[in-house]
């Protein structure tokens, strides 16, 4: 009997333990990085919102490692700093747990793993890059025509950089719509909002199926901004 007992109370404070790991992933978020350099180097965690950068913490490299941790109420753009060393490590950070294995040589090339919100993050950005890096090809064909003065020219290569532009708008505005229960669909309208391509009625729409967890963030906020000020405009 006593047998029974002590299993079963292992297994209580088991699923307790169990209970409480969950608790606390999801009202906190865990950074843990992995970054070859010297002890003492300090790393500075900063969030972008409303184009300000704001530093949150700060930590020093101990034994290859450093660590954040803290809570957020929304999704927020983190930005990851290394002291002496150009670039930043870009977040969409949520109460997750995360590795960040550094690049010190291109820390934009740094490794991020374990928040899937963070993935698609990602993965947006690298698709969107992909779409709008061809309009780079036209440059020297572009100061090529200048220097030339051929007019012709000219208004042929900017009506085909016009076209990747218009491509790489569409990839955001579909984004936008197919997924309006997450947050990195606000970050893609919110790239577009300035487009002359995109009507505010489209605008609209998208925003208004966006679920209230999406609307609570600030990419949403400043297209509701948007909305606002462009609806009282004469």
């Amino acid at each position: 009997m006593m047998g029974k007992k002590k299993i079963l109370s292992a297994l209580i404070f088991s699923m307790c333990c169990s209970c409480q790991s969950t608790i606390n992933q999801q009202n906190h978020f865990y950074i843990q990085g992995e970054a070859d350099l010297k002890n003492g180097t300090k790393v500075y965690l900063k969030s972008q919102e409303f184009n300000e950068i704001t530093t949150i913490d700060s930590n020093f490299v101990k034994n290859s490692r450093f660590t954040f941790s803290g809570s957020l109420d929304r999704p927020v753009i983190y930005g990851i700093y290394i002291e002496n060393l150009p670039g930043v490590v870009g977040i969409l950070m949520e109460n997750d747990s995360i590795t960040v294995k550094i690049n010190p040589n291109n820390l934009s090339k740094s490794i991020v793993i374990g928040s899937e919100l963070n993935n698609a993050f990602q993965q947006f950005q690298a698709r969107s890059f992909y779409i709008s890096s061809k309009i780079d090809q036209f440059y020297p064909l572009f100061q090529k025509a200048r220097s030339e003065n051929n007019s012709f020219k000219l208004k042929e290569i900017n009506e085909r950089m016009k076209k990747v532009q218009r491509a790489s708008e569409k990839y955001a505005i579909q984004y936008a719509a197919n997924n309006p229960d997450s947050y990195v669909a606000a970050y893609a309208l919110r790239s577009v909002l300035n487009s002359p391509e995109i009507s505010l009625d489209s605008i609209k729409m998208i925003y208004n199926k966006f679920t209230p967890f999406v609307k609570k963030g600030d990419f949403s906020l400043e297209i509701l901004h948007h909305i606002t000020e462009r609806d009282s405009l004469p």
